[in-house]
């Protein structure tokens, strides 16, 4: 299984505190079946120097990859970046903020209002050969009011992600990712996995709870559209609904 989303890096971000905590994180995606996993630390274009945060993202990684290797874990790992959207990311040298050797970006989108400029910077990147994937789509409170903008980001070239702690925990928010999943607007299922108590990885559970309301076909077609991601591929979805209303 894949996971395209997560913030194991030791002390990079608000994700694992130290090398201890990246290492019981990853025991436990290895654990729950997880194989493939991109580390995704946060990164802002307009409060964060590009060149700082990769030496910073590069100094973390070298743990993470040495345990992996001592430990023998059966466990592929890439290197990325949660990228806040901004146009100030068009003017950067923006492929080492790709998944690692693929032009794969996971952007975050600002949590309380809507950008009006948030199609157009998505359409530049696919200009630029990146194969754009919005992180947690069903967080966003507009989203969540609105949810046909996720079909503005999808017309606009970017596959959508969801959390598998949206679909484990709260009722409401799991039946309203179940309608994203049904109307064809979410293509990925991530962990965006934090700390073991906060927020645990819970990729293989959430799988679990969408095949059940669906079935095998649904859930192995958001497996394969993440593992084409990960390989740097752009997954073959098909066109969304427009979803007229969701409660």
């Amino acid at each position: 299984m894949t996971d395209l989303h997560c913030h194991i890096l030791p002390a990079i971000d608000d994700g694992a505190k130290n090398a201890k905590v990246s290492m019981e994180l990853l025991r436990m995606q290895n654990d729950a079946g997880i194989t493939d996993i991109v580390c995704t630390p946060h990164f802002n274009p307009d409060s964060q120097n590009l060149e700082d945060f990769i030496d910073k993202r590069y100094r973390s990684a070298r743990y993470l990859a040495d345990y992996v290797f001592r430990s023998e874990l059966p466990v592929r790992l890439k290197f990325g970046a949660e990228v806040r959207i901004s146009p100030t990311i068009l003017d950067l040298d923006f492929l080492p903020l790709c998944f690692q050797k693929t032009k794969v970006m996971l952007l975050e989108m600002p949590r309380t209002l809507r950008p009006q400029w948030d199609t157009n910077v998505i359409y530049q990147l696919t200009l630029g050969g990146v194969i754009p994937l919005i992180a947690h789509i069903e967080r966003y409170p507009y989203v969540q009011k609105n949810p046909n903008i996720a079909l503005d980001w999808i017309e606009a070239g970017a596959y959508l992600q969801v959390n598998a702690d949206s679909i484990v925990g709260d009722t409401m928010q799991r039946n309203f990712v179940y309608r994203l999943i049904k109307h064809g607007v979410v293509h990925v299922i991530a962990s965006d996995t934090h700390s073991p108590d906060k927020r645990p990885p819970q990729l293989t559970k959430a799988m679990r709870l969408i095949t059940r309301k669906f079935d095998n076909a649904v859930c192995g077609k958001l497996e394969c559209n993440a593992q084409s991601l990960f390989n740097g591929d752009a997954p073959d979805v098909e066109q969304p609904v427009p979803i007229s209303k969701w409660f």
